[in-house]
């Protein structure tokens, strides 16, 4: 439950993000569509989470914590905190290079993933791990081909991710992004016949109402003023 939080709740560590990096100033039907989009996110993941999980935990395994467990999850704490720093950091400095150095979202691509690449490549031979690398794709060829597709539909990807943030800032695209990852599990939800908690639909009412606020508010804002 702790990890789906934190993916749940990263629209308003960008917005804090922004205020901390650019000095925007989000108007409160922002702050409230983020609000709700968090808790209704939240709300359907964690419904579902309870009906898959109440049948395999037990409350006497969850009563009393060893200290390496303890420790553990205090790790897991700290990189889901770091997950999060990092994750409003990226799409909010990447709007400001946009905005800053008017550059286009194919060369804020290139620059990343060469960037990507070259850090791959670094940590593969600092590992000594580039020949078995090379070895298991001649061994394999079809793994070539399983590359090449990931690597073309990942690119393709990557092209709207940043079109979006050039064009719409990194508070709307994470609102995309969370509102898609709800979006994935309640169509397989329907589509597969999973059952969900009353809570979960109560977190579908949420999200759908965060984004006619959204909408509502681009809606009127976008109005000619009469005089």
């Amino acid at each position: 439950p702790t990890q789906v939080l934190a993916k749940a709740a990263k629209a308003i560590p960008v917005m804090l993000m922004g205020r901390l990096l650019q000095g925007k100033r989000y108007p409160w039907p922002d702050w409230l569509c983020a609000g709700l989009i968090t808790v209704g996110v939240s709300f359907f993941l964690l419904g579902k989470y309870a009906l898959t999980s109440e049948q395999h935990e037990e409350p006497e395994k969850m009563s009393r914590a060893a200290p390496a467990e303890v420790w553990t999850r205090c790790v897991g704490l700290a990189m889901l905190a770091g997950y999060v720093l990092f994750d409003s950091f990226t799409s909010t400095y990447q709007s400001k290079l946009f905005s800053a150095h008017h550059m286009s979202p194919l060369q804020m691509m290139f620059g990343a993933n060469l960037f990507s690449c070259g850090l791959c490549l670094a940590t593969v031979v600092w590992q000594k791990e580039l020949g078995s690398s090379i070895e298991f794709a001649t061994t394999h060829p079809l793994f070539l081909w399983h590359i090449g597709l990931l690597s073309v539909t990942s690119a393709v990807g990557q092209v709207f991710i940043f079109r979006t943030l050039a064009l719409f800032g990194p508070l709307v695209f994470t609102i995309i992004m969370t509102t898609r990852q709800a979006l994935s599990v309640f169509l397989s939800a329907l589509l597969f016949g999973h059952e969900f908690a009353s809570l979960g639909w109560v977190g579908v009412v949420l999200v759908f109402a965060g984004l006619s606020v959204k909408i509502h508010y681009q809606h009127s804002s976008s109005k000619p003023k009469q005089s």
